[in-house]
């Protein structure tokens, strides 16, 4: 299975999405215990624009193992893209918890905070990611919204 899995997530980098689905479907169907294919179906879901299925195969991961982190990731982004703002800043917050030194977390929960009116929180977060962040884009990202932010306290 592991060889399948490896194939699944270079069709789904090269955005063989179909080649992906049809390689992923039998898996899925002889392995839906395993949390890693469900992550793997849950991508594929978010690349066609299907994030409340990819939320409900990113919580089967979650529930199956409480500490697989990219589990975590999805289930946050298809919070955030279905505007379940509330639920994103929870499910951002877990994995900041498992995972302090993520620039990546802490800019999408300060984006949620912002979409929920918290400010002040998201220019925090967006202060912890851009010192986090080890190659800048995150850091030139994070300025720019801080200083929006900030202008529209």
């Amino acid at each position: 299975m592991d060889r399948e899995l490896r194939q699944v997530s270079r069709y789904l980098n090269e955005g063989k999405v179909k080649a992906a689905k049809d390689l992923l479907r039998p898996l899925l169907t002889g392995h839906r215990d395993d949390p890693h294919v469900c992550c793997f179906a849950a991508r594929l879901h978010i690349l066609t624009g299907d994030f409340l299925q990819a939320k409900r195969l990113a919580e089967e991961a979650c529930a199956r193992d409480d500490n697989l982190l990219e589990a975590r990731y999805l289930q946050a982004y298809c919070h955030m893209r279905l505007e379940e703002y509330p639920e994103a800043v929870s499910a951002y917050r877990r994995i900041i918890a498992k995972n302090p030194h993520s620039a990546v977390a802490h800019l999408f929960l300060a984006d949620c905070l912002s979409k929920i009116g918290k400010k002040e929180d998201a220019i925090e977060n967006l202060l912890e990611a851009s010192r986090l962040d080890s190659d800048g884009d995150i850091r030139e990202l994070a300025q720019g919204t801080i200083l929006s932010l900030k202008e529209s306290l």
